[in-house]
């Protein structure tokens, strides 16, 4: 069995590893390539790389390495047995009792596991399957390379989950029942998913991008000047647990870091400019693109006005969890700049060295 330590480090390496082999396949493509009408087939090197993170994540030893994972298996272990009873109440109508049923039918603790993570990267290739036919591999491994990626594989499984769910419902959304579906999935799988469908809807009835791009602006302004009452507005709206995930106080009483974080303003703005160059300078058309931008500007404008927050990162997570596909998407399925794929690999590879930065860097030797 892998040391839990090294996890982290194994997963991250072959991701590298693969994407730099996508990058030099890439490198070799021309723009023509971008009207092909030639079905694809079906991905059997995107499947297989969905089975291999599937059983890589779902197979790991239970650790305090993965923080939240022990907690699961201590609360799984105190209902083993027990009668099962739907829970009507549940704060997340779905995975808790999804969890009360397999904790009371005697499920191996490793079969919950397994199920997060088929739920996880199934439902996250499902997503790219349908955004990117012809690049599925390559949009799988971007998102792998994510910077949260791992973390919410491991530790926050809940929104993990839910993330992949509504990343269905946003490639589904032409096909509006299955959309719905997907976006209920998803809330109920974690309640914090209202943000995500909140700005989802606001995306689908109100499409003018230049309006997302100024309040997104006036929400970084505002983040700049430590302009907090919004944030206690919206944690005036919220329950307890909520309210505590948007209190502002010191960083040394919760163990984490608060305040202005001017690394994740960078790597929130990374999709923001590449939809400001293609939408705005080069005038790109692509109403599902707009549509999954400014959904992402929406979530993303929040998060800017509730930084200084305790838990900013879960905030964040809630447009992070789109990012990846955001920056992708016109390289991928529009034209809009010549050259088109040696400048994808670029943003690519940018986005990769921030999550290794960040990971051995930020969070490793400087922390």
């Amino acid at each position: 069995m892998i040391n839990p330590l090294y996890y982290q480090d194994i997963y991250i390496g072959v991701v590298s590893l693969l994407t730099i082999i996508a990058i030099a396949a890439y490198s070799r493509y021309h723009d023509d390539r971008l009207y092909s009408d030639a079905r694809p087939g079906l991905s059997f090197a995107a499947l297989a790389l969905t089975i291999a993170v599937i059983i890589f994540i779902g197979y790991r030893p239970v650790s305090g390495v993965f923080v939240d994972m022990v907690n699961y298996r201590d609360y799984y272990n105190v209902l083993i047995g027990k009668p099962f009873t739907f829970d009507t109440n549940a704060q997340n109508y779905l995975f808790d009792n999804i969890f009360r049923w397999m904790a009371s039918s005697g499920m191996p603790l490793q079969w919950f596991y397994v199920m997060c993570a088929a739920v996880n990267f199934g439902l996250l290739f499902l997503a790219c399957r349908k955004l990117f036919p012809q690049d599925t591999v390559l949009a799988i491994l971007v998102y792998l390379g994510a910077f949260s990626t791992f973390s919410y594989a491991t530790n926050g499984l809940k929104a993990g989950m839910a993330a992949s769910a509504f990343l269905c419902a946003i490639a589904y959304k032409r096909h509006w029942l299955v959309a719905a579906l997907f976006l209920l999935i998803s809330l109920g799988i974690h309640h914090s998913m209202t943000l995500c469908i909140g700005a989802y809807l606001c995306a689908y009835f109100y499409s003018n991008t230049k309006v997302y791009l100024w309040l997104w602006v006036i929400a970084v302004i505002l983040a700049v000047l430590n302009f907090t009452a919004i944030q206690d507005f919206f944690a005036s709206l919220t329950d307890e647990s909520g309210a505590g995930y948007l209190a502002s106080q010191n960083a040394a009483d919760w163990g984490g870091k608060s305040g202005f974080r001017l690394d994740f303003l960078i790597y929130s703005a990374m999709p923001v400019a590449i939809g400001y160059y293609a939408i705005i300078r080069c005038r790109l058309r692509s109403k599902m693109y707009s549509f999954i931008f400014n959904t992402y500007l929406v979530a993303n404008t929040v998060w800017m006005l509730c930084m200084h927050a305790n838990f900013t990162n879960r905030i964040a997570y809630l447009s992070w969890l789109m990012l990846p596909i955001v920056m992708i998407y016109p390289y991928l399925r529009c034209h809009f700049v010549r050259g088109q794929y040696s400048k994808l690999n670029y943003v690519v590879m940018g986005h990769l060295l921030f999550t290794l930065a960040m990971s051995y860097l930020y969070y490793g030797i400087l922390a």
